[in-house]
């Protein structure tokens, strides 16, 4: 799939008319992406979202965060790759890994604050 197909299908509700930031709707954008993609895919890069979204490097990146953070991403020098837990022989991180609730939480309300961080926490 090309970085356009890409953005057209996962990215095309970049308006943020409807009270949710820049931030969240690419969040949203790129969780439906790493869940439609396989285990190991290679995910696109930064500059290539952003040019093609015309949007800030840095606002990907934070966008993507989570998802790197939890494990779902993982991230090396060149490239980034979704990353399956519980596939044999990968490198995923018990520590880094979520309840799938918080994944849910993630997911579906981006706009809360994370754990440990204002007043609606996940408790589990």
């Amino acid at each position: 799939m090309t970085i356009e197909e890409i953005t057209t299908k996962y990215f095309r509700d970049l308006d943020p008319g409807d009270g949710r930031t820049l931030h969240e709707i690419l969040h949203e954008g790129a969780g439906k992406l790493i869940a439609d993609l396989p285990d190991q895919a290679e995910f696109p890069s930064e500059r290539s979202l952003a040019d093609t979204l015309k949007v800030h490097r840095n606002t990907i990146r934070g966008a993507l965060e989570p998802y790197i953070k939890s494990g779902l991403l993982k991230r090396n020098k060149r490239r980034t790759l979704v990353n399956r837990p519980g596939k044999t022989g990968d490198s995923f991180s018990a520590d880094a890994m979520l309840h799938p609730l918080q994944l849910l939480r993630i997911l579906l309300c981006p706009q809360l604050p994370q754990e440990g961080r204002g007043r609606h926490q996940l408790r589990l």
